[in-house]
């Protein structure tokens, strides 16, 4: 067979490899908002996404972040001050987020996972992992 033939149909199995791996995304994308929770909360748009990244990754550091910390580390386009601060304003609420005063400064107060979240997140990204070796 020549190189071309060859090449072709490398070309075509990537692609259907990727347009699996795509398919197994929208599904679980589909689960996610369809879970309760943490992950279906964070999946209820990309603000509520962005946050819960932030957060998260901050707690898992070992530091927690402040609200001018979450809105220096989110683009604008996502959202303003006022709508980041309802959205923590609703985690916290929900009991997927935690407020507490800054050992820094008393006068600010600080957001970190609980542990419950952070337990849901990690849950999700090992099916996400699963799922994606499945179709390697």
């Amino acid at each position: 067979m020549g190189s071309k033939y060859i090449n072709a149909m490398q070309q075509k199995e990537t692609m259907k490899q990727l347009r699996d791996r795509l398919i197994l995304l929208r599904e679980q994308y589909d689960r996610g908002a369809r879970m309760r929770g943490a992950v279906a909360f964070m999946h209820s748009s990309p603000l509520h996404y962005l946050i819960m990244l932030e957060v998260a990754t901050a707690c898992l550091g070992n530091k927690c972040l402040n609200f001018e910390g979450i809105v220096k580390r989110i683009p604008t386009k996502y959202g303003s001050r006022s709508t980041i601060n309802t959205l923590l304003v609703d985690y916290v609420a929900r009991g997927y987020f935690g407020k507490d005063v800054n050992p820094g400064d008393k006068r600010s107060k600080v957001y970190c996972a609980t542990k419950e979240t952070l337990k849901d997140l990690n849950i999700m990204i090992e099916n996400s992992t699963r799922m994606l070796k499945v179709v390697a």
